[in-house]
C-alpha cells in the first residue's frame, strides 16, 4: 500500500471528496467534510478505510472506484484519473 505522500492517491481522494460534496454528502463532523458512512455503504468498506481513501492516505482498489463512480454519478475515468 502506498502512503499519503503519493500525489496520485491524494488526487483520487480529492476527486472523491469533491464528487461527494457535489452530491450533498457533507458532514461538519468529518475532517474531509464528507459523510463517510454513505460512501462506506456504497463500496462495502469500513468507515475507517473509506476515510483513508477520501483523505488520500490509502490506495483505493479499482472495483471500489467503480462503485463510487456509479454511486456519485461521475465518470469512472474522471474519478480514477482526472480525465473526462
Amino acid at each position: 500500500m502506498r502512503t499519503h505522500d503519493d500525489p496520485e492517491i491524494i488526487a483520487v481522494g480529492n476527486r472523491i471528496r469533491d464528487a461527494a460534496i457535489a452530491r450533498g454528502y457533507t458532514s461538519s463532523r468529518s475532517s474531509s467534510g464528507v459523510k463517510i458512512s454513505i460512501l462506506a455503504k456504497m463500496i462495502g468498506a469500513s468507515s475507517e478505510m473509506t476515510s483513508r481513501y477520501v483523505e488520500g492516505e490509502a490506495s483505493i482498489p479499482l472495483e471500489k472506484i467503480r462503485l463510487l463512480a456509479k454511486g456519485l454519478r461521475v465518470s469512472l475515468l474522471w474519478l480514477s484519473h482526472g480525465q473526462g
